[in-house]
């Protein structure tokens, strides 16, 4: 079996990628990710990049073993932007931590967070027009607090009906936790090598923004 791995656009701080595949695990990685669900895990890396933006070598900082091989060798066909400093370009050391995770509803990662995300079936797949959004209160709350949003997460499972079901909020405000799930259920989802029912659980993070902007189903 070949997993299955996608990632949406990230914003990335420092000396940018132009080219950045994503790992495509063999059997004992997938199954190392599967076997704890619901659960980000962390591969850290070092990529060596050169005054050409090309990634010399890589360096193991904190990853699982199952892990290594596979994203060590991915990094390395990673290309860069030149990395300058003073208008001079120079060689840089750029961390890169990749997060593999099965049993996962997929959904945008918060601003800023530009960790290269591998999402592994099974999966579910929101199918709303638009994520969830603060009501009008709890957006100048969250302001008022100094806070650009906030991150809910929760696990569930998927009914037999295709409904959210057996939630457990791991953080999140409890009305905002409402706003989240409500949107969910109104569109359901669509699963991704499992079934309605299954028993699979899921993690359910879910940016919502603070912005001022207003949004049309």
């Amino acid at each position: 079996m070949i997993a299955i791995a996608w990632m949406l656009s990230w914003a990335w701080a420092g000396t940018q990628p132009y080219k950045a595949p994503l790992p495509i695990l063999d059997r004992a990685a997938l199954a190392h990710v599967q076997t704890l669900s619901a659960t980000w895990h962390s591969c850290q890396l070092i990529a060596v990049v050169d005054q050409h933006g090309y990634v010399v070598t890589t360096i193991l900082e904190d990853c699982p073993e199952p892990l290594q091989a596979e994203t060590m060798n991915t990094l390395q066909r990673w290309d860069f932007y030149p990395p300058t400093e003073g208008g001079l370009a120079r060689s840089e050391d750029v961390l890169v931590d990749f997060r593999f995770i099965s049993g996962v509803v997929v959904t945008d990662p918060p601003p800023g967070d530009d960790r290269p995300r591998v999402r592994l079936p099974p999966a579910a797949i929101p199918l709303w027009p638009l994520p969830p959004r603060l009501t009008g209160d709890l957006k100048r709350a969250t302001r008022a607090a100094g806070e650009e949003g906030v991150l809910c997460a929760m696990t569930l499972a998927i009914d037999g009906r295709g409904m959210p079901d057996d939630l457990e909020i791991l953080s999140c405000p409890e009305e905002v936790a409402a706003i989240a799930v409500k949107r969910l259920s109104r569109y359901g989802v669509g699963l991704l090598e499992a079934e309605p029912g299954d028993g699979t659980r899921y993690l359910y993070e879910v940016w919502l923004p603070a912005s001022r902007s207003r949004q049309r189903d």
